[in-house]
């Protein structure tokens, strides 16, 4: 099987590629997907050497039309509950309170393009899928959003990377397969 994890440098990407590598062989390609010529030079070297790619764990917004030679291909986007405009408008829901609103809007259009492409990419087989890792310890925040946290009880990135795994080895596929809004604790989520 053959698995590209974009944003595998820190964070839950990173502690994806360590988990992936308990439970098969892999290798790194060094990737800086802010230019177009490392990004083509992977496509090329991918499908010299494999020609097609599984799953795409796309932490850091790159696509891949190798996917469309797999017999099961996954896109997987690293989303977030916040991006939910169901949860986000449910008056019962717990940290309502949370504002984050350019998280959320950036995160529900995420999850607005994981839905289009779940439906559009339906006809060549592909699963497409957000994520919700939960509130874990991540370095988008900085070292004094890192501490914050820790002391807040955020879960370390290990935590989604297991569950990660899970999606790639199809454990989660009746969760894919109802909505494909798929949730770190199980079960699915509203988009």
């Amino acid at each position: 099987m053959l698995i590209l994890n974009s944003g595998a440098n820190s964070g839950i990407g990173y502690e994806t590629a360590i988990s992936l590598a308990t439970a098969c062989t892999i290798s790194v390609i060094r990737v800086d997907i802010t230019n177009k010529e490392t990004i083509n030079a992977t496509k090329e070297n991918i499908n010299l050497k494999f020609g097609k790619l599984n799953v795409l764990i796309n932490n850091a917004g790159i696509s891949h039309p190798l996917l469309r030679k797999s017999v099961n291909p996954y896109i997987i986007y690293i989303s977030s509950a916040l991006g939910s405009v169901t949860l986000r408008l449910d008056p019962d829901r717990e940290h309502r309170e949370i504002r984050s609103d350019t998280c959320r809007m950036s995160k529900s259009a995420l999850n607005m393009l994981a839905a289009c492409q779940r439906y559009n990419y339906a006809e060549w087989g592909c699963n497409v899928l957000a994520f919700n890792p939960g509130w874990c310890i991540s370095n988008r925040t900085g070292e004094s959003g890192r501490e914050i946290r820790s002391k807040g009880g955020a879960r370390s990135p290990k935590e989604p990377a297991i569950a990660l795994v899970d999606i790639v080895l199809g454990k989660r596929d009746d969760d894919v397969e109802k909505n494909g809004m798929l949730d770190l604790d199980g079960g699915i989520l509203p988009w």
